[in-house]
């Protein structure tokens, strides 16, 4: 049987101390084949361009240009090209872990009906911190991003539900509403309880400068574009809570508050 073929899909803007690094942990790996894919949103920096230029004839790498247009826009310029089985989006100052790959399509092998991996990640940077990803639920998910975009996903999902959001492409959270899409089609992802990934944090990075300041309207855009999953999911929570407040358990807790509630009134509070 075939090994199924893996592409690394690397966003580049001016990124050249960081890179280097990047490549060297996906060369770590102990699995293959697979490529890398590393696309130049519009780079201004003399020293990432010369970083990037080392990269350009390197086997099992593909060195993309375009103007700068955001970090979705250049992640599907490359998926639109590769013809991998898996993509994994890694952003261009992220590590991911030896042995990981092996991990990941193992997982998917044996969870056929997986779409998505995702795994705990290590965050380094201005910060130290492990952090586990919670198993992904909508509901949770419609109010915030519970998984990072570091993540192993099935070509077949971007052939199926399209790519990331272009729109959001300067100012982020492109994979919250990707992830929203991708379970609302019934795409199902698989938690590995390992660190798979180091995610850089940095001040200057564009969670930071544009995705925290501009979250109320990428909000409102991610609300309005799944406003029919909004409605299904908030009408089910809706006859959830009614059916709870029918139960013979919280009518006896009703009951035995009355009395509380009573003296609160007597006593002027509401």
């Amino acid at each position: 049987m075939t090994a199924p073929k893996v592409s690394f899909i690397i966003p580049f803007y001016n990124n050249g101390e960081t890179l280097p690094e990047t490549i060297d942990s996906i060369h770590r790996q102990d699995y293959s084949p697979y490529d890398i894919w590393i696309v130049d949103d519009g780079s201004t920096d003399q020293y990432s361009l010369q970083v990037l230029e080392r990269y350009r004839a390197a086997p099992g790498i593909t060195v993309l240009h375009q103007v700068n247009a955001g970090p979705s826009v250049a992640r599907n310029l490359a998926i639109r090209q590769t013809e991998a089985d898996i993509i994994v989006p890694l952003d261009s100052d992220d590590l991911i872990r030896p042995g990981a790959l092996t991990i990941a399509v193992k997982a998917l092998s044996e969870n056929p009906d997986a779409d998505i991996i995702y795994s705990d990640l290590h965050l380094f940077g201005d910060v130290d911190e492990s952090r586990h990803q919670p198993p992904v639920q909508l509901r949770r998910l419609l109010l915030y991003n519970t998984v990072a975009l570091c993540t192993f996903i099935r070509k077949k999902v971007f052939d199926d539900i399209g790519y990331f959001d272009e729109t959001m492409s300067k100012k982020g959270l492109e994979d919250w509403e990707y992830w929203i899409r991708a379970l609302a089609a019934g795409k199902r992802f698989h938690h590995i309880p390992e660190q798979l990934f180091d995610i850089r944090v940095r001040s200057t990075s564009r969670t930071f400068t544009q995705a925290n300041v501009h979250l109320q309207e990428l909000k409102a855009y991610v609300y309005q574009k799944h406003l029919g999953t909004f409605a299904k999911e908030y009408e089910q929570m809706f006859y959830h809570i009614r059916w709870l407040e029918s139960t013979p358990g919280v009518r006896l807790m009703d009951l035995a508050l009355w009395p509380w509630r009573r003296l609160k009134k007597a006593m002027g509070k509401s």
